[in-house]
């Protein structure tokens, strides 16, 4: 997410990162920097923020306890370094952090993942298996955590019809035996080509 209020201070820290080894991209959207092909640090300016995040932030050493975890439930590595309004901008400071960063990279550490939980499945799952044996045979077969994001989109939704619609919306991608994320990755190419 961009926030064009905070358009000099994005430039800065661009600008900063421009001048390091790194390689500049853009992938979801944002500006990200790159190292050995892996992803290390990127920006964003947010409501109320906008900050560096470092993709592996969890492994870093973070003396100056700047690093903070956005989303402690979700987030296992990504730390964020915000910065507000009127801040002012320690270039080497943020240099030794990116320095830290790509010592991480060169170490080929990598951030432990967690085994994931299965989570309880709503009842419009077990009301959709019993007209499809295939969605259900196909569901359990995938890995936990695409079963997870599928449980996931159904709890959001509040209203038991909004639970039902969207459970007939992704039903024909779990008969495909396809995660989530993959079943919004298929509509969007699908679009394209409508467009085209």
């Amino acid at each position: 997410m961009m926030n064009n209020e905070w358009e000099d201070e994005l430039k800065e820290l661009k600008d900063l990162l421009d001048s390091t080894s790194m390689i500049a991209e853009v992938k979801w959207g944002l500006p990200v920097y790159t190292y050995q092909n892996k992803n290390v640090v990127g920006i964003g300016g947010f409501k109320n923020y906008y900050a560096l995040w470092f993709f592996s932030g969890s492994l870093m050493e973070d003396p100056s306890s700047v690093l903070i975890n956005a989303q402690e439930s979700k987030t296992k590595g990504l730390r964020q370094w915000r910065f507000k309004s009127g801040d002012i901008l320690n270039h080497k400071m943020i240099l030794r952090y990116v320095e830290e960063a790509l010592r991480v990279v060169e170490s080929g550490a990598k951030i432990k993942r967690s085994v994931a939980l299965k989570m309880e499945l709503p009842s419009v799952f077990e009301m959709a298996f019993q007209t499809s044996s295939l969605a259900r045979e196909k569901f359990n077969e995938l890995s936990v955590s695409k079963q997870n994001e599928y449980i996931h989109y159904i709890n959001e939704a509040k209203k038991e019809e909004t639970k039902m619609s969207r459970m007939m919306k992704i039903l024909p991608s779990i008969e495909a035996g396809i995660g989530y994320f993959q079943h919004y990755k298929k509509a969007a190419e699908a679009y394209k080509i409508s467009k085209a």
